[in-house]
């Protein structure tokens, strides 16, 4: 008898057990490894544009500030401007200017330091609110010195709440979120405390030529919460469309300048050369270092990385291209082809551009920058003009 139950207890209950111990193990590690819309958690940042005219430096602010940029890009009366270290107090600046005499709404975001690859990441956040967005991008060539966004730019400008909602946005292209995970992984070492969407990026360049599951990427989401913009736009009322005399208004600005210069014959305020540029009694020019072929150079191809974002979400864009100084810089030359460089690529995606570069010293209109590479009134007169034709009411 105690034969037959430890038979039954052998050939029946031990295997009904196994099967049961895994079926719950199996439904338990699936249930892990299943990627689900509720597997982590959502927070919606909701609320009203409320700038018509300003600049934000960044949004670093919070909320309120990052709304602002959903905003301006979402509402099809508004222009937006990104730039760099030339974003700032300038009276004739067009989210001023445009805003002050022309009605038309006008904001722009930036500082020093902000250049391609923030403004690349930046636009993905927004994914949702591009399509016809007004957006004008100001380039200093300057830009193609250096080795592209620094991480301290980077930190500062693509925010927590932008890169989580990239991470979770699956209208961005998987191209999109490498270049980030390349950015990522390159400057990783450098980050203090990288938060878990920081990690996820640098993963997700460590495997991309790795077979890795599918779910094992999407686990890693879990712990980032997924972020979703819900604004509001702010409704103007357009004036009609003006006549405006511009070159009588921009002869004016520029006389004002010139008549303001009376320590240099370079055509840079007074202030600044006397503080930055004379020294010792003695002036002295500045240069321009190497810069790479395209193909070579970073911050190209960033550029290229902005120029398809725009392009793919259809995007109302377009490009402002600043000088530098030709009487105080030499060897601006060294810069004349990756200039042309980027002309080409906005023309070849039919993006409108006013282009400012000269090398030459006598094709150079004094006061349109008010130092060595910052627009003056003059300059930013030229900028209004361009985007009136271009986003003024038909």
């Amino acid at each position: 008898m105690k034969g037959v139950f430890i038979g039954l207890f052998k050939y029946h209950v031990v295997p009904v057990l196994i099967a049961v111990v895994l079926t719950i193990a199996t439904f338990f590690a699936y249930k892990a490894l299943k990627p689900t819309s509720s597997a982590f958690k959502t927070e919606i940042i909701a609320g009203n544009q409320e700038a018509s005219r300003n600049y934000f430096s960044n949004c670093v602010a919070g909320n309120q500030s990052e709304l602002e940029l959903a905003g301006a890009l979402k509402n099809p009366q508004t222009i937006t401007l990104f730039g760099s270290s030339e974003i700032g107090e300038m009276r004739y600046s067009p989210y001023f200017f445009l805003p002050d005499s022309l009605g038309i709404p006008t904001v722009a975001f930036g500082h020093a330091f902000q250049q391609h690859f923030s403004m690349f990441c930046e636009l993905l956040a927004m994914q949702k609110e591009l399509n016809g967005s007004k957006i004008c991008i100001i380039i200093s060539p300057s830009w193609f010195e250096t080795e592209g966004t620094n991480i301290e730019a980077f930190l500062e400008f693509v925010r927590p709440n932008f890169l989580k909602s990239i991470v979770h946005n699956p209208s961005i292209p998987m191209q999109y979120k490498q270049e980030i995970g390349r950015y990522v992984s390159e400057h990783y070492k450098d980050i203090e405390h990288p938060a878990a969407f920081l990690t996820y990026f640098k993963k997700l360049h460590q495997f991309k030529n790795v077979p890795v599951l599918n779910t094992e990427m999407e686990n890693s989401k879990r712990g980032i919460t997924r972020v979703v913009y819900d604004v509001k736009t702010k409704p103007v009322v357009l004036p009609k469309k003006q006549s405006f005399d511009w070159d009588e208004r921009s002869k004016v600005l520029q006389k004002q300048f010139v008549d303001s210069i009376r320590s240099n014959q370079i055509y840079v305020n007074d202030a600044y050369y006397l503080e930055y540029l004379f020294k010792d009694k003695h002036y002295k020019k500045g240069s321009i270092d190497p810069i790479p072929d395209a193909t070579d150079c970073r911050e190209f191809q960033d550029f290229l990385l902005l120029v398809d974002v725009l392009k793919r979400y259809n995007c109302d864009a377009s490009f402002v291209i600043q000088p530098l100084h030709p009487y105080h810089y030499e060897g601006l030359d060294k810069l004349a082809p990756i200039v042309e460089d980027v002309t080409k690529v906005l023309q070849k995606n039919n993006f409108p551009y006013l282009n400012l570069f000269v090398t030459d010293p006598h094709k150079y209109e004094p006061g349109t920058l008010n130092d060595i590479m910052h627009l003056g009134d003059y300059g930013w007169m030229q900028i209004n003009r361009f985007l009136y034709t271009n986003y003024a009411r038909k």
